[in-house]
């Protein structure tokens, strides 16, 4: 057990491509180190169990892991990996063996349910031949900046099927290949020849927002969801032609994978009361811009649109301030930030 906690602990692909489009700390899935607890709380937990004799210890294995294994609140059931029912005597339905893996949505394919479901199997009889050991991995700013891009998670995907692959185990890419596709949708396509820009939606972790009145006396806790990310992969001919401009703002391309370099950007989408920052305005129509020289091709997308449409061609205009990050080393730009 704590082998598998290890391994999902290495790897975000594991909580956040297969789940809902709500991810982050105050998710109904959260990973154990984006709740309330210390890494060290963990690592000290899961060498203890490593550390037991053979023998039936379910009911310390339990009240090891349950109270680490929640959400911010303490609430186990909101655990990307819970333990609600596998061996908690103090509920009914508590003693069950089970754990639950609650950062997978229900996709709109029994293929792809029985591909998720095959790939679960694959590691739990992987991980059972080949025990994971060493110190949890410290993601720091990248676990909600770089995992929370599409690019990012699938090349983690990839470091898991080829773990697989190594182990006998031998899946198929092409449908998880498919469900990261379906999951994180082209909105903007752009080829010029051999230069070539794709923007994905992303993931974006939304925040539980304070208590609210609502009507009746009784108070409600809302999650801010103004907020969206894109992700911008371009390859090589592009950078060396075209500059990236969001609202006339030059957006920086950072990360690499191979020879492409990728970017994101949060921008406001709404302002729905309650939300975080209420007198900031939505930040709809998006304007994109790429620009060649003296000559800029812009792209926009209102808040009806599932893509972006092209809005023709103009002379370029001197670039306001540069797109900003909200923390050193980032490739998420926020476009919020003066």
């Amino acid at each position: 057990m704590v082998s598998l906690l290890r391994y999902w602990q290495r790897h975000p692909a594991l909580g956040y491509l297969f789940t809902g489009c709500y991810v982050g700390a105050s998710s109904q899935a959260p990973r154990p180190d984006e709740s309330a607890r210390d890494r060290h709380d963990l690592e000290m937990a899961w060498k203890f169990l490593e550390s037991l004799p053979p023998g039936d210890h379910r009911d310390v294995i339990s009240e090891t892991l349950r109270h680490l294994q929640t959400d911010v609140t303490g609430n186990s059931h909101r655990s990307e990996i819970s333990l609600d029912k596998f061996w908690n005597v103090g509920w009914p339905s508590g003693t069950l063996g089970l754990l639950e893996f609650r950062a997978i949505e229900s996709l709109p394919t029994a293929e792809w349910m029985s591909a998720v479901a095959l790939l679960w199997s694959g590691m739990a009889a992987w991980l059972l031949e080949n025990p994971v050991r060493g110190p949890l991995r410290d993601f720091t700013n990248e676990l909600h900046d770089r995992y929370f891009l599409p690019a990012f998670l699938w090349r983690d995907l990839e470091e898991i099927l080829g773990d697989l692959r190594g182990g006998g185990l031998d899946f198929d890419a092409g449908v998880y290949r498919s469900i990261w596709d379906w999951k994180f949708p082209v909105v903007l396509d752009f080829c010029s020849g051999p230069a070539r820009l794709t923007v994905r939606k992303s993931h974006e972790s939304w925040p539980l927002l304070c208590e609210t009145p609502v009507e009746g006396g009784a108070t409600s806790r809302f999650v801010d969801t103004s907020m969206q990310r894109l992700e911008f992969r371009a390859n090589a001919e592009f950078v060396r032609r075209f500059e990236v401009r969001v609202a006339n703002r030059p957006l920086a391309l950072r990360g690499a994978i191979g020879e492409e370099v990728i970017g994101g950007l949060r921008y406001r989408r709404t302002n729905l009361y309650p939300s975080l920052h209420p007198g900031l305005p939505p930040q709809l129509p998006l304007a994109v811009s790429l620009v060649e020289g003296d000559n800029a091709r812009k792209f926009v997308l209102d808040a009806a649109d599932y893509r972006f449409r092209a809005a023709g061609t103009s002379r370029s205009i001197p670039a306001a301030r540069p797109c900003r990050t909200g923390r050193r080393g980032d490739l998420t730009c926020d476009l919020r930030i003066d």
